[in-house]
């Protein structure tokens, strides 16, 4: 063998060895494109669970709502045999009579009395104005009562 040939056969081998070992710049490619294959998998990925778990969500909610609904449906059922129960004792004379007595309806020949209840805010306002004393021991308050009770002789 020649030396030119030795030279191209040690040149192509060289060149054969540069071109399997990577460069600083081809290994940041690689990187960079299987990162990319690797997120935009993950996506689709992710993009198929959420598909395929929306029925079941969707049906999750609205199992929800056939509760809260039948819930409302049995409290308007309830409310409703209440109404016709006080339908029924309004029907009778002896619910008429209650009823109309709250009302302030009263029967021929009987008197009506009416208590009038103190006004809250009059008692708040005289309260306010005219504070209840201090608090005394229990000694002197007697001794206080005692001397109320014999000055009104």
């Amino acid at each position: 063998m020649s030396y030119d040939m030795k030279s191209k056969r040690v040149e192509r081998r060289k060149a054969r060895i540069a071109k399997k070992r990577p460069t600083r710049r081809t290994k940041t490619i690689r990187v960079i494109v299987s990162s990319l294959v690797i997120v935009i998998i993950l996506a689709m990925a992710w993009k198929v669970v959420a598909k395929s778990i929306k029925p079941y969500r969707i049906g999750y909610s609205e199992s929800k709502d056939i509760i809260e609904i039948k819930k409302q449906i049995a409290e308007a059922e309830a409310e409703n045999k209440a109404l016709k129960a006080d339908i029924e004792y309004l029907k009778r004379p002896e619910g008429k009579l209650v009823e109309a007595r709250k009302l302030g309806f009263v029967k021929e020949g009987e008197v009506a009395v009416v208590i009038e209840q103190p006004d809250r805010k009059q008692f708040e306002i005289d309260h306010i104005k005219n504070p209840p004393p201090a608090e005394e021991s229990y000694w002197k308050s007697l001794k206080r009562k005692i001397a109320k009770f014999f000055s009104r002789f």
